[in-house]
């Protein structure tokens, strides 16, 4: 994850899931690393902090709100080839919300447009190679399953040298 300063994202923090992480094993410049907490991407990229109007924010903040509270459940462990993750249960809240900010701002595409389906996850462990995450799985799944609530997203902000939480926007 190459940062630059004002770069931002939002995300709905899991704190209950970040004794799963593991950031010992995250390369340097993971989002762990770079003081992201363990989460559910809604969308990164997104808008730069210093083009960020008042307007964007209001809009950020009712597309949030339209979007009750709810409480999540991660039952799964999951492997794509260079990342082990958590299935959000449900997902479609967080699917909801990703495609309603896509939507205002256009230009800003779920994972940057590199994948054209939409997965909520959370990932635990992110990796250069592609390494076997068997026993790191184990691990997980022997502490799932792990239940959080949903209140809130937060817009996260790259300051040069971690990212902050800039604003936090209320589910319902």
């Amino acid at each position: 994850m190459a940062s630059a300063v004002g770069e931002t994202g939002i995300i709905i923090a899991i704190p209950q899931a970040q004794p799963l992480v593991a950031r010992s094993h995250q390369s340097p410049d993971s989002g762990a690393a770079l003081g992201v907490p363990a989460h559910i991407t809604l969308l990164f990229p997104f808008v730069s902090l210093p083009d960020l109007t008042r307007g964007d924010l209001a809009d950020l903040a009712a597309i949030c709100a339209a979007e009750p509270g709810f409480e999540v459940t991660f039952r799964q462990v999951r492997q794509w080839p260079r990342v082990l993750w958590l299935a959000p249960e449900p997902d479609e809240p967080f699917r909801r919300l990703t495609l309603a900010i896509a939507a205002r701002w256009p230009a800003f595409p779920p994972y940057g447009g590199k994948h054209a389906q939409i997965t909520p996850h959370l990932s635990l462990l992110e990796s250069a190679d592609c390494v076997p995450f068997d026993e790191l799985e184990r691990d997980a799944a022997a502490q799932l399953p792990l239940q959080a609530p949903a209140r809130e997203a937060q817009l996260i902000a790259f300051d040069g040298d971690r990212y902050h939480v800039v604003h936090r926007l209320s589910l319902g």
